[in-house]
């Protein structure tokens, strides 16, 4: 019988071939990593977009077949901060409704939660001149008045949970009316004034800073028809 005989010089890799491979798979994973981050951060400014529409949307809803006054809140919060202080990195927004039908005296104390508080992670209120005037962003109206921009605080500010100790503090604060009208309550006693519109200007945000891409969004809502776009590059 013949015996089967095995060679002692087998084809394999070497040393350095392996370490040539292990090179070239740290350089093709170091330049996906940031595409990867891109793509997730557009991914979650996205979302975002579509929440803060979706509630707006439901607010004024809410406001016209219940024949009542709804207020959508806005904070910005410190992503990284276990306490709710203002910051940057985390959106909250939320919606209460007046019991009376009437502008409420004290949203607090008048006013009903018609929504959860949503938490919108990798979030950032900008400025509207941050925003590019590429694709879609060339759309927008460019006459309303920005969230991000202003200084001045709502008169009808409420903090949430309603009711309770408060772990948000909206001072940023849109109105909606019983006929869907849309408005930012900054003076006592609340203006009847209409403004033509405002807008949300959205960008992303890695912790607790903001990140500096082109990956962005506006969200725009008309005062006179209350209805609600989103703009995107």
């Amino acid at each position: 019988m013949r015996r089967r005989t095995y060679s002692r010089n087998r084809a394999g890799f070497s040393l350095i071939e392996l370490l040539v491979v292990i090179a070239v798979i740290a350089i093709m994973t170091a330049l996906a990593v940031p595409a990867f981050h891109s793509v997730r951060g557009a991914g979650s400014l996205a979302k975002a977009a579509s929440d803060i529409s979706g509630t707006l949307q439901q607010a004024r809803s809410y406001a016209m077949s219940q024949n009542t006054y709804v207020y959508v809140g806005l904070q910005e919060v410190d992503a990284l901060q276990p306490t709710a202080s203002d910051g940057i990195g985390r959106v909250v927004i939320a919606a209460v409704a007046s019991k009376s039908g009437t502008r409420p005296s004290n949203v607090a104390s008048d006013s009903i939660a018609i929504s959860k508080a949503q938490l919108l992670d990798g979030t950032h209120i900008t400025n509207a001149s941050a925003l590019g005037a590429a694709g879609g962003m060339a759309e927008r109206e460019t006459n309303y008045s920005s969230l991000g921009d202003s200084t001045a605080a709502s008169q009808f500010q409420f903090g949430w949970p309603l009711g309770g100790t408060a772990k948000y503090s909206f001072k940023k604060v849109i109105e909606f009316d019983p006929q869907g009208v849309a408005r930012l309550q900054t003076s006592a006693g609340g203006s009847s004034q209409v403004e033509r519109g405002f807008e949300i200007a959205l960008s992303p945000a890695r912790g607790n800073s903001a990140a500096t891409n082109a990956n962005q969004a506006a969200i725009q809502i008309n005062g006179i028809t209350g209805a609600v776009r989103i703009f995107r590059p």
